[in-house]
């Protein structure tokens, strides 16, 4: 089973499951899918080349006027 990510669509594909996986899919890992799964669910953006964003400050951060 081959997993991919596709920056332009920030979908994931497992050739198993998807028929038509688009031409510019990122061939990854089955551990890179799952962490970087769980990164989109914490909020975090996606690059192109597989990195990403760092958590987005919850809503119960009060800015504090220097940190």
């Amino acid at each position: 089973m081959k997993h991919f990510y596709n920056f332009k669509t920030q979908s994931f594909y497992i050739d198993e499951i998807n028929i038509d996986i688009p031409p510019d899919s990122i061939e990854i890992t089955k551990d890179q899918h799952i962490d970087l799964f769980n990164e989109i669910n914490a909020g975090c953006v996606i690059f192109n080349d597989l990195t990403y964003s760092e958590s987005p400050l919850s809503g119960f951060h009060k800015w504090n006027g220097g940190q």
